[in-house]
């Protein structure tokens, strides 16, 4: 693997240090002995003392250059090489103790080449001490030449060469994981359910999963959550807060492991040890559901967050898996933390927006019609007899305006904190009261067929939903009455499972375009219904409209809203 220049910088600096302090100490050592080198002594001392220079001199360069000379690398790694053959040629051959001078050639190597240069850099040290070897015993016919000896430095050079392949695989895994892990995209704290889908095989490409499982509970909330990274895609679901029981036994609930099939389960403990312990380590629901065998598991344990990630069919799960598991882990609890801070923030602001609209209406709207009320009352009262037509009129207003500073007031009730609804929404009775508001209001006869169920299911449905159905139904029959210019509406009302379903038919002229058109479509074109559609893209719904001069159809679809 390529090295960045900071690090090819620090890696040359401690090769040549290494390199001179390596020459200084084998000149002292043959200086100190003088036993030694028992062939070629002249030749020997000159080769050491000049290696020493060009070890100082190379040194020098190292520490003194700021930039990468070119072939500097290659260089260095050639002469060191040459010398080193000479200097064991020069001191008792394939014997010689300055053997050592070939692990340096390998590790440095490794560092600079990593596996490729540490094999390339074997053969020629292995085919070199062959040579020696050969010189050695047939040429020079040295008495000390040992057989077993020359076998046993050559099979430890080998294995030198091996392990530290091994080690440069090994350091080339861990900061390839490094580097996934910096590359993390880092997502916008506003959305739990984006964030997931974004994260959660992001995660699982980092440790090498194949899948991800994430599964916790919410604060305040009557259900467990899921979310699956799998094959086929992102699965979020919510499941009953009994679902897969404790999801790991009791005494792993805090503990980050990992499972395998056959040895059991190996238990991160925090001071860092390990140990092992029987078990399947995972509630058997859990892993029938998800058709789980090995898996790598942390525990998410935040201030309002409680859960569990899981890696699954990991074809590499080892030991060190876990570490990188408890980093991801940590990770997703500071993001769903983060979410949830910003989402609390986010309602508190919006709270104290309907606190002020709140008042805002009261003393404002509020009393200002019922002040209209009052005095509409008191014309009524003191007009003469004869001009029932006008107080018949008045009355309706009165009506109209009684009936709007309920809802008003409702309104302002519900946007209070703390406020303790005692009286649901009553979706029926206001469904029967809207065709008589309609024909006061905009002179449509409306008629309303909705399913007894549909009601139902929208008023124990829970949040707001039946003022939301209402709303939807009448600002469906408001549009027609005043784009498309209709004398007579229908409105149906209907319920399918978890869906539900509101479809607004006239007799008008049609809206100002004409033809098939979905929310998308309308929002493009900037015409009406946009202000209905807005409506229903808050409840997560669809809208479609047909528009014709023979008159139009405004259907709505709000799929998964009812219990």
């Amino acid at each position: 693997m390529p090295l960045h220049y900071p690090y090819r910088e620090r890696t040359e600096r401690v090769v040549a240090l290494s390199r001179a302090v390596l020459a200084l100490f084998s000149f002292l050592a043959i200086w100190l002995d003088q036993t030694q080198p028992t062939h070629f002594a002249t030749a020997g001392y000159s080769l050491l003392g000049a290696y020493l220079v060009y070890a100082g001199v190379v040194a020098v360069v190292a520490w003194r250059t700021h930039r990468p000379l070119r072939g500097f690398q290659l260089g260095t790694h050639i002469v060191d090489l040459c010398a080193f053959v000479a200097i064991m040629f020069f001191t008792e051959g394939a014997t010689s103790p300055f053997f050592v001078y070939f692990v340096f050639a390998l590790v440095v190597a490794t560092l600079r080449w990593g596996s490729r240069g540490t094999v390339a850099t074997a053969a020629g040290a292995l085919l070199a001490f062959l040579a020696l070897g050969f010189l050695t015993e047939r040429t020079l016919e040295d008495p000390e030449f040992r057989l077993s000896r020359f076998i046993i430095r050559a099979v430890y050079l080998g294995i030198v060469t091996v392990l530290l392949t091994q080690f440069e695989r090994f350091e080339q895994a861990v900061r390839a994981e490094l580097e996934r892990l910096a590359r993390w995209r880092r997502s916008s704290p506003t959305d739990m359910e984006a964030m997931l889908k974004a994260s959660l095989p992001e995660a699982a490409e980092i440790i090498g999963a194949r899948r991800a499982l994430l599964i916790w509970d919410e604060p305040e909330e009557p259900s467990r959550f899921v979310a699956y990274a799998g094959p086929s895609g992102m699965e979020l679901r919510r499941e009953s807060p009994e679902a897969f029981g404790s999801l790991v036994p009791t005494a792993l609930a805090d503990a980050a492991f990992i499972s395998f099939s056959k040895p059991g389960i190996v238990v991160l403990e925090k001071e860092g040890k390990m140990r092992s312990t029987p078990g399947e380590g995972i509630d058997p629901d859990l892993r029938a559901a998800f058709l789980i065998t090995d898996f790598v598991s942390v525990p998410l344990l935040g201030k309002d967050t409680r859960g569990r990630l899981f890696f699954l069919e990991h074809p590499a799960a080892v030991i060190d898996s876990l570490f990188l598991a408890e980093i991801i882990g940590s990770e997703f609890l500071a993001r769903m933390e983060g979410i949830r801070l910003v989402t609390g923030l986010r309602n508190a602001a919006v709270l104290d927006q309907r606190m002020r609209t709140a008042a805002d209406l009261h003393d404002g709207l509020l009393q200002s019609l019922t002040a209209v009320g009052l005095e509409l009352a008191t014309v009524s009262r003191r007009l003469p007899q004869e001009l029932d037509h006008a107080r018949a009129k008045l009355s309706q207003v009165e009506e109209l305006i009684a009936g709007e500073r309920r809802d008003l007031r409702t309104l302002i009730d519900e946007m209070r904190p703390g406020e303790v609804q005692i009286r649901q929404f009553d979706l029926p009775a206001r469904m029967a009261g809207l065709p008589a508001v309609l024909q006061q209001q905009w002179g449509l006869e409306v008629s309303i067929e909705a399913q007894s169920e549909a009601l139902v299911r929208c008023t124990v449905s829970g949040g707001d939903l039946a003022r939301q159905v209402y709303l939807l139904g009448h600002e469906g029959l408001v549009n027609v009455a005043r784009h498309a210019e209709a004398s007579s509406a229908k409105l149906s009302l209907s319920a399918s499972g978890k869906d539900l379903s509101l479809c607004v038919r006239d007799n008008g002229k049609g809206f100002p375009v004409h033809g098939h058109y979905t929310l998308e479509a309308l929002e493009a074109f900037g015409v009406e219904p946009v202000a209905l559609g807005r409506r229903v893209r808050s409840l997560g719904g669809e809208l479609f409209l047909d528009s014709s001069s023979d008159g139009s159809c405004i259907e709505i679809n709000l799929p998964g809203v009812l219990t």
